[in-house]
């Protein structure tokens, strides 16, 4: 439990927009678009609009990124929103900002605890290219996760990639990865001035069953749809790839923070 004295302090973000004047600002120092950025964020969050809310705030710490305030309410916001990568990576960033704050110890347990299903909602993303060697950038990431062939374990969900070579077109791919599972991309990418690149395969690579007559079977991946061909003809149809579920962590308010929505004052 917080307490007596955090609670009071949380308190102080539940006023009404005619007392804005009296309600905790930013930290010194903050541009004044900042700081409206911010209390339009707060409106927004007691609305309900946390989409909203978080556009607003991230608006705010591109302006003032030495804020811990926002870095605090961005992690909030992300995590009620289900965005648990980016809720880890806004929570490091508070802790990063204000060391010695009193709930370090919760946070860092907080962090833990997301980190924790991140692993527990991972899938695997195995990319491969003709030609090899060629640049795997992840939802518009500036740095590549690696090159191909590359084997990465990314966090549930619909991903954006870019496979990148030089002297070739760069390809476009939206890949969805499900929790335990595993799935393949095949990209042929083509001399810049070249052809039109060949289809993009897409699937989930499956074990096949046991063959109890001994024959040989070759997994492959069978561009519009996940499949195994068997040596004998036969084919297993691979399942399509779902959206992971997501738990969502109860809300604590802190000082100088967001509240907790529908809960005591």
């Amino acid at each position: 439990m917080l307490s007596r004295a955090l609670l009071g302090v949380s308190l102080l973000f539940v006023v009404l927009p005619a007392a804005r004047a009296q309600e905790p600002s930013l930290e010194p120092g903050a541009p004044p678009l900042a700081v409206q950025r911010y209390f339009s964020g707060r409106e927004l969050y007691r609305q309900g609009n946390l989409a909203g809310a978080a556009d607003e705030f991230r608006t705010a710490f591109d302006l003032f990124p030495t804020s811990a305030k926002l870095a605090f309410n961005l992690g909030r916001v992300s995590e009620r929103l289900g965005r648990s990568r980016d809720a880890v990576d806004y929570y490091a960033k508070y802790l990063e900002l204000a060391p010695t704050v009193q709930d370090r110890a919760e946070i860092e347990a907080l962090v833990a605890s997301l980190r924790r299903r991140l692993t527990e909602q991972q899938g695997d993303l195995v990319v491969t290219t003709e030609p090899l060697g060629a640049d795997v950038f992840v939802d518009g990431a500036a740095t590549p996760l690696g090159k191909t062939p590359l084997t990465a374990r990314l966090e549930a969900g619909e991903h954006a990639l870019r496979v990148a070579l030089a002297g070739h077109t760069a390809a476009l791919q939206t890949v969805r990865i499900e929790s335990g599972k595993r799935a393949a991309v095949t990209l042929r990418l083509v001399a810049e001035g070249g052809a039109a690149p060949a289809p993009v395969a897409v699937a989930p690579v499956r074990q096949p069953p046991a063959e109890p007559s001994g024959r040989p079977w070759w997994p492959c991946v069978v561009a519009g749809a996940g499949a195994v061909m068997r040596g004998d003809g036969g084919r297993a149809a691979g399942r399509g790839l779902g959206q992971g579920g997501r738990a969502r962590r109860p809300d604590r308010g802190r000082g100088q923070r967001l509240p907790r929505a529908g809960g005591r004052r």
